[in-house]
């Protein structure tokens, strides 16, 4: 199972954060329902992000992006799901909009399109939120639900907010 989250925090395998711990136990759970592919590193978990720059504090991320992070981000997404059928939970939150950087959704739409996934299927964590955006894992309960995550609509939801900043 893949989260693809929005930055990486200071977190390793070895010392979880708060978001880790609680997609380790959804995994675990989707595992255990037969709701996950058992693909992963983390207890059946694989987790990318949208923002490759680590930092435990999203608001103060570098933009634009570092583009050498960015590109070696896209060919390790690419280079780990390499077409297969996963499943894929968008877990990058409503932070996508919230901290406007302009480089942001751009990029999360290159990772959206990256032909590597897709053959995966998209799911989030339970109802998007108010704005069309999927849950940020801390948000969600260790019940959460998956949920299909149409990708086409949310393409645009993301294409509408680029074009009313573009105004």
């Amino acid at each position: 199972m893949i989260f693809i989250g929005y930055n990486p925090s200071t977190a390793t395998p070895e010392k979880l954060d708060k978001t880790l711990e609680k997609l380790r136990g959804l995994a675990s759970r989707f595992q255990s329902e037969g709701t996950a592919n058992g693909f992963g590193v983390i207890g059946g978990l694989r987790m990318f992000n949208v923002y490759p720059e680590r930092s435990p504090k999203p608001d103060k991320l570098s933009d634009p992006v570092i583009s050498e992070l960015h590109t070696e981000n896209m060919a390790h997404i690419a280079k780990s799901v390499d077409g297969k059928e996963l499943k894929v939970v968008a877990a990058w939150g409503a932070l996508i909009e919230k901290y406007r950087k302009p480089s942001l959704i751009p990029q999360l739409i290159e990772i959206l399109d990256l032909a590597e996934l897709s053959n995966c299927s998209w799911w989030s964590l339970g109802p998007l939120t108010k704005n069309g955006h999927p849950w940020h894992p801390r948000f969600r309960d260790e019940n959460a639900e998956l949920t299909p995550f149409d990708l086409g609509a949310y393409k645009l939801v993301l294409r509408r907010i680029l074009k009313e900043r573009a105004k």
